[in-house]
């Protein structure tokens, strides 16, 4: 999964510096996550990267920094991608929107002090989740 957003800059250098700095919660903020139920094992893991979540836990993006990649679009305008993270969606019907198969929905929180990106999507990515 991939998390995409614009913003303007005069150079490529200072749209990195600029995609370089997360947002920091303020707040706890109440997203929702998608995860694929396996049906062998009753457990539950991200589509994309296949990591296994238990209710109860809090869970955490590796490494320090989020990858993150930024291209010209046009004029002062710059894309950038972010590939690493713990990805949710901001509304349930966004979520609801993104799910089929044997994919759900869970309501979970990214914790107040935890850094986070928006997306163009209605999509979020964080380095901290917690599944209450």
């Amino acid at each position: 999964m991939c998390l995409n957003f614009t913003i303007k800059a005069k150079n490529i250098k200072e749209a990195r510096e600029l995609a370089n700095k997360p947002l920091i919660a303020k707040k706890d903020i109440t997203v929702y996550k998608i995860l694929n139920k396996n049906f062998f094992n009753g457990k539950y893991y991200s589509p994309h990267k296949h990591f296994e979540y238990e209710k109860g836990n809090e869970y955490y993006r590796y490494g320090k920094k989020f990858e993150i990649r930024v291209s010209k679009t046009n004029n002062e305008k710059y894309l950038v991608h972010i590939y690493d993270g713990l990805h949710s969606y901001r509304t349930l019907s966004r979520a609801k929107d993104a799910t089929w198969g044997n994919r759900k929905v869970f309501k979970m929180v990214i914790p107040k002090g935890a850094e986070y990106y928006l997306g163009e999507n209605k999509d979020i990515v964080s380095d901290r989740l917690i599944w209450y």
